[in-house]
């Protein structure tokens, strides 16, 4: 039998500093990164799974290209509380990556019609 004590512990959890968090309207809550503050200005694209898998296979592929770091997460008051595991790690389902290049809001899981307006902002 393997002694667990000898084993040595491995954490999966990273923790990013909080800059911000706020409630973006009615429906959404926003939680800004401290690493959020190089993206300022950054175009920004929006990748959300309501028409299939396609928009979450291209900008995890983006993601991934440019190496982008999580910025922020958003939540939905109206959605369920959902989480995603990747590489151990539970991850809001509603990601904000970006740098100064290039800023994603995606989602890994479907957001229902109903929040949807909800997301656009004045700005």
């Amino acid at each position: 039998m393997k002694d667990l004590k000898k084993t040595p512990k491995q954490s999966v959890v990273v923790k990013n500093k909080v800059h911000k968090r706020d409630s973006l309207n009615s429906e959404f809550d926003l939680c800004l990164f401290a690493n959020s503050l190089e993206a300022q200005g950054a175009p920004l694209l929006a990748g959300f799974g309501d028409i299939g898998i396609t928009p979450i296979i291209t900008t995890n592929s983006i993601i991934e290209k440019l190496d982008l770091k999580q910025i922020g997460f958003l939540t939905c008051h109206k959605l369920p509380p959902t989480a995603v595991v990747s590489g151990g790690q539970a991850r809001h389902s509603i990601r904000i990556y970006g740098d100064q290049r290039l800023i994603i809001v995606m989602s890994d899981s479907k957001v229902s019609k109903e929040c949807t307006p909800a997301l656009l902002v004045e700005t």
